[in-house]
């Protein structure tokens, strides 16, 4: 997200602060059970006041009773809308269970991904999940107050479901434990979630642990790879035209508040090595290959992996299933906000990306605009999702954290050369000369070429001179051809065929051209002729 909008984010939500009301005019000790010697009196009493928490009755809050998840869903949603809004809006009764309302709103927000058991008790990890999810849904700015390492929490496994929301909840001091621990397959109290939807609206609130007794986040995730590559490297496939960069699993997932994955790979000899890695276990056949990297995402597998991104990505999407959905310049920031990928650590823009969807998974490709040898990258790395930079640290992955922090944004597509009308004169489209000097053998290639022909297209670079046009060499007006002249005079033929468009990246060392499938579609092809 834009600094400067989250900067915004903050000076709003400050000022919706102050305008909530003095929990003294509104809380007036009603609550016999809530004692004003107790730690959470301030916040049970700041929480009812602004209307985010009710008690069990008129008299009674229960600090120690327990949470459903549909009440656990029911706060993370009122605190969704303060914090976008500055209010907590009334929705509109709906639906068997009182709860359906809140549902509804935090499947619209990204709050949750798909149905689960309402009535079960709500854990401290669950909480993280949901509260996590809010925060990052309403766009607000969360600054980090206990910068704890990943793994330093004795009792949150690396591999858990709710990992990666625990670590962030407790670094923005919103989940707090003893500083090792923090509890998170025991029940909520009601008075527990009464201090964390207050410092979840509340940044004033959240609390520092002065966590300085964790280990510091590690300097690099860069290793060397294994001497075993046989047990621990993933091998290129036989065609080298594309590379396995992870092989994944569709075994079932459980709830989960990721809202992105990341990878960091190296390549040695045609094997794969994962340096790094944030949430790859959700991703299933990762493959690189010359002109786009794809993989799958798998339904029905408990709580839907990347549920959040799946939305995301789904919107920005050029087409689906072979239908083109949206215009590629309509689109093409999203892509490349959503989607970054660094190939030896130089930046691939993404010219478009296409889902197909296959029943129990669903493909989704990301097309360059360029065209590459997989077989000799020797470094990818890649963020999918919207992914805080200090999250990717935590991982280890201080290399992508870097990238992401620097990335360029890109908002503006290349230009797509336009042929315009093939039976009009054309416009010659010159590129910049990088002229290899007129030879004999060349100039003889030019002149028979271009021989009674219409040139619709012609760019000169440093290895060779593009024409296409029809009626070359004197042929007939329905004979379209793509060429390749070298400087010693060799033609090479690319295509005989009408093209659609044609266009030369940005790098100037890959020629794009289209022509109308069989099917109606447009194919796009790639050649690069830069020396790679």
């Amino acid at each position: 997200m834009n600094k400067t909008i989250l900067r915004r984010s903050a000076a709003i939500l400050t000022a919706v602060l102050l305008a909530l009301p003095v929990c003294a005019a509104d809380y007036r000790d009603q609550f016999t059970d809530v004692a004003k010697t107790a730690w959470y009196y301030n916040d049970v009493a700041d929480a009812y006041a602004n209307g985010l928490i009710s008690g069990k009755s008129d008299t009674e809050f229960k600090p120690d009773g327990t949470l459903t998840v549909a009440e656990a869903v029911k706060l993370a949603v009122v605190c969704h809308q303060t914090l976008v809004s500055g209010k907590v809006s009334q929705l509109s009764a709906s639906g068997e269970n009182w709860y359906d309302p809140y549902v509804t709103y935090a499947k619209d927000n990204g709050i949750v991904t798909e149905d689960e058991d309402y009535t079960a008790p709500a854990t401290r990890g669950k909480i993280a999940v949901l509260f996590s999810r809010a925060m990052i849904s309403s766009g607000t700015d969360c600054p980090e107050v206990n910068p704890i390492a990943f793994g330093n929490l004795a009792d949150v496994p690396i591999d858990a479901w709710y990992a990666g929301a625990v670590y962030r909840l407790y670094r923005w001091g919103i989940l707090t434990g003893d500083g090792t621990s923090v509890k998170p397959e025991s029940p909520v109290k009601r008075s527990e979630i009464s201090a964390v939807v207050m410092r979840m609206i509340d940044a004033s609130r959240r609390t520092d642990l002065d966590a300085d007794n964790g280990e510091k986040l590690p300097q690099s995730s860069v290793t060397a790879p294994p001497e075993d590559t046989a047990e621990s490297g993933t091998a290129a496939p036989d065609v080298l035209s594309s590379l396995t960069l992870y092989a994944g699993s569709a075994d079932k997932k459980a709830f989960t508040g990721i809202t992105g994955a990341a990878g960091d790979f190296a390549v040695t000899d045609g094997t794969v090595f994962q340096n790094a890695s944030y949430s790859m276990d959700l991703l299933n056949d990762l493959i690189l290959e010359n002109d786009n990297i794809s993989f799958r995402l798998y339904k029905d597998c408990g709580y839907e992996a990347l549920g959040i991104v799946r939305g995301w990505l789904n919107e920005a999407a050029r087409g689906c299933n072979g239908s083109v959905v949206h215009e590629r310049n309509d689109v093409y920031a999203d892509i490349n906000s959503l989607f970054k990928i660094w190939i030896d650590d130089t930046r691939i823009p993404i010219n478009e990306m296409w889902y197909a969807d296959h029943g129990d998974y669903t493909t989704y490709a990301f097309y360059f605009d360029r065209y590459l040898t997989p077989e000799e990258v020797e470094s990818v790395r890649f963020l999918c999702g919207r992914v805080d930079v200090s999250t990717l640290e935590a991982y280890g992955m201080q290399s992508l954290s870097y990238l992401a922090d620097n990335a360029e944004e890109l908002t503006t597509p290349p230009v797509e050369e336009s042929l315009g009308n093939l039976g009009g004169s054309g416009d010659v489209t010159p590129g910049e000369s990088d002229s290899f000097g007129d030879t004999a053998a060349y100039d003889a290639s030019m002149k028979e070429a271009k021989n009674g022909a219409e040139i619709l297209y012609e760019y000169n670079t440093a290895r060779c001179t593009i024409l296409y046009g029809r009626r070359m060499y004197g042929s007939t007006a329905d004979d379209y051809r793509l060429l390749f002249i070298f400087p010693d005079g060799t033609v090479q033929n690319i295509a005989y065929v009408k093209l659609d468009s044609i266009r030369i990246n940005n790098n100037g060392d890959v020629l794009y051209y289209a022509i109308d499938g069989p099917d109606g579609r447009i194919i796009q092809y790639g050649v690069n002729f830069g020396g790679r």
